[in-house]
């Protein structure tokens, strides 16, 4: 069964209110956990700031990061994302996207929604620098991307250690 991009965004949502970099990293660990084979899922770029999850609109127009499905899950009033999203604040479920949420969690596999809750709460509790060297340690091959010049990473990896939350922001704890 393929699982629509959306309902992942609020399968983890579902276990706590994400910050921008959460939220593209727990994306990308469901992937990397399910060998990077999830039919109609997001395309993952290497960039200065890991793992960024980029989506087709159609068939030939990539976009950065995942606002699309972001602004659908938003427009249909199933999360809350800041104005200032995603440089600093939190995603998270409203009511209707909570109940959303539980109505498709028992269609889900048992192994697959225990995965997703485990990255979730795994991302979750991480520090901004705890993330940056996880990411950096398991997956070097996002961390650094063809085009981007070692100033340029020099100075990304320099706000992530920072934990500056103007830029990454930590939610309350699982």
């Amino acid at each position: 069964m393929t699982i629509p991009k959306e309902n992942w965004i609020l399968l983890a949502l579902r276990v706590k209110p994400l910050n921008a970099r959460q939220l593209y990293l727990t994306l990308f660990y469901i992937w990397d956990e399910l060998d990077r084979q999830i039919p109609e899922y997001f395309l993952f770029k290497a960039s200065c700031y890991g793992p960024y999850p980029m989506e087709y609109i159609d068939h030939d127009h990539l976009v950065g990061i995942i606002y699309s499905s972001l602004y659908g899950l938003f427009k249909q009033n199933l999360i809350l994302m800041p104005i200032s999203f995603p440089k600093a604040g939190v995603c998270s479920l409203t009511d209707q996207g909570k109940a959303t949420a539980e109505s498709i969690s028992p269609s889900i596999e048992a192994d697959t929604l225990a995965l997703v809750e485990r990255v979730s709460c795994e991302i979750s509790e991480l520090k901004p620098s705890q993330l940056v060297r996880k990411w950096q340690s398991e997956v070097p091959e996002f961390a650094n991307p063809p085009l981007a010049s070692p100033e340029m990473c020099k100075k990304a990896m320099e706000i992530l250690h920072s934990g500056n939350r103007m830029h990454l922001e930590r939610s309350r704890s699982c």
